[in-house]
């Protein structure tokens, strides 16, 4: 079933194309409830589509969080990359017994689909592609709230078409599912806040909290953003007034409840593999970690591929629009903070990649959807035409700015998203066969895998897997335990004695293709 989905991926992408067309459809005729419904389906058919673009564990980080997700089905509150300590290695987030490299919740979701769906791809991505389809629906909401109806619909689009989420959702772009359910988490609770702000009902407040102890509990403290936005707004409203801090104060409180018992729990069980992750974390801020440095300006070179091609050009018009226009500046202005902030920060920290600031994905499109809605409506006043016709006009620029947005043609490729690295694509794709097809016996360990390719053999066979040849220690202590030892004949062909001497020893002769 897998590879036939696989195979047929397409139709789900333009399943949701048609479906967004009925959207903008029922948007033109005002018909609000049902363009929203379907503007949320067709969100997720195109996170779905996403899920079913890489038919294999990509390089970089999502292998690594799909085998500790897997090894979380055996034991729950145990994180484990190599989950059977066969031999003592060096300490380090691609080599551990003990993986505390992450926090857990975006694991323990890919847990929960593996259980319902199976251990596959597809399960481990499925539950960003359902978060991003409800931010679909908070971006909706939020800017409704903030502006209109028509910037409410307009944020969601934007949401539902990034190309980016896609990216993340697809395991592709860094650091997949890690990245994505943070994002997702900060959105939603940023959305909710807003509900907060503008009903006052409590359940909204309680909802911040969740989703941003959530969001800690997926990567860190910047998970805790809303409540920048939330004390900026407090503070815009009533200065000095701290009794209107009170609900801030204890929603952040509960927020930092939620992710507490976590550090706790790893700290008293794993301290030394906790305060070696602790300290790792803090060097981000002041030291290049794996070599992911830049520029001052580097996450300024990133907006154009996070947000969208024309944000870089259109950005600061629109933050200003946003604040000038909105219905409520006080939140607006404490929106854009959201915005500057994440840019400074992530700019004067060290360590560097591309996908820290997709966080104020939310605080981004909904100042642009209110500029764009703002900018038509003065674009309307001028050419003085009718409102049908208005509305068909922008029903029309629309449908090609999302036809823009979706650039299907640059996705649709065998290759996917992986560009024009069509070798490494394709290897990709061989290895994962081998690792299926390869008929071991159940104690088996395997040896000889090029790279970090161990990592997606583990996931794929269950069976404990190492880069290099085992010493004549290693292979005495493994035959000492009954294991088998099942290698990948070297380029050379030429195996220690210990091991080509050996009859149990089981010799692969299919050839991996590594690639980094």
């Amino acid at each position: 079933m897998t590879e036939l989905l696989f195979n047929d991926k397409n139709i789900f992408f333009w399943i949701g194309f048609l479906i967004i067309v009925l959207s903008l459809l029922f948007q033109f005729l005002q018909k609000e409830k049902p363009a929203l419904l379907l503007l949320v389906a067709a969100g997720f058919f195109f996170f779905f589509y996403a899920t079913l673009e890489v038919p294999f564990l990509n390089l970089w980080d999502e292998r690594f969080h799909a085998l500790v997700a897997k090894n979380f089905l055996y034991h729950f509150f145990i994180p484990t990359l190599y989950d059977e300590e066969l031999f003592k290695m060096s300490y380090g987030w691609a080599t551990a017994h003990i993986w505390v490299h992450k926090f857990p919740l975006f694991l323990w979701q890919g847990t929960l689909f593996y259980k319902i769906f199976g251990v596959n791809e597809i399960a481990f991505r499925l539950p960003g592609a359902l978060l991003c389809s409800i931010m679909v629906y908070g971006g909706y909401r939020s800017g409704k709230l903030i502006y209109n109806q028509q910037a409410g619909y307009i944020t969601g689009i934007l949401i539902a078409t990034s190309s980016y989420l896609w990216q993340l959702v697809s395991g592709f772009a860094p650091l997949d599912q890690n990245d994505l359910v943070f994002t997702a988490y900060i959105s939603l609770s940023i959305w909710t806040m807003i509900e907060y702000v503008y009903s006052g009902k409590l359940y909204w407040a309680l909802l911040t909290a969740i989703f941003s102890g959530f969001a800690i509990l997926t990567k860190w403290v910047v998970g805790l953003l809303v409540y920048l936005i939330w004390s900026a707004y407090t503070f815009f409203k009533y200065k000095w007034d701290f009794k209107q801090y009170a609900i801030v104060f204890w929603s952040a409180l509960l927020s930092i409840a939620i992710s507490i018992p976590w550090q706790v729990y790893i700290f008293m069980q794993y301290p030394f593999e906790a305060k070696r992750e602790y300290e790792f974390n803090l060097h981000h801020l002041n030291s290049v970690i794996d070599s992911q440095g830049g520029p001052l300006y580097y996450h300024f070179t990133y907006m154009g591929l996070i947000f969208g091609s024309l944000v870089p050009v259109f950005l600061a018009p629109s933050l200003v629009f946003f604040y000038l226009k909105g219905n409520n500046r006080k939140m607006n202005l404490s929106l854009i903070i959201s915005i500057i902030f994440v840019y400074l920060f992530y700019s004067i920290a060290k360590t560097k990649m591309q996908s820290f600031t997709a966080i104020i994905i939310l605080p981004m499109y909904l100042s642009l959807a209110v500029s764009i809605v703002y900018f038509w409506e003065w674009v309307s006043m001028k050419i003085k035409s009718s409102h049908k016709v208005n509305s068909l006009l922008f029903l029309g620029v629309f449908l090609i700015l999302v036809c823009m947005r979706l650039n299907f043609n640059s996705l649709k490729a065998n290759n996917g998203f992986w560009g024009k690295d069509v070798d490494c694509y394709d290897g990709l794709k061989h290895n994962k066969a081998i690792f299926q097809r390869l008929n071991v016996p159940s104690n088996a360990v395997l040896f000889n895998i090029p790279g970090c390719h161990p990592i997606e053999a583990m996931f794929y066979t269950g069976l404990p897997a190492y880069g290099f040849i085992p010493d004549e220690v290693q292979y005495k202590e493994l035959k000492d335990n009954r294991r088998v030892v099942a290698i990948f004949n070297p380029s050379g062909g030429k195996l220690p004695d210990y091991l080509a001497n050996d009859k149990d020893v089981i010799i692969l002769k299919d050839t991996l293709h590594p690639c980094e």
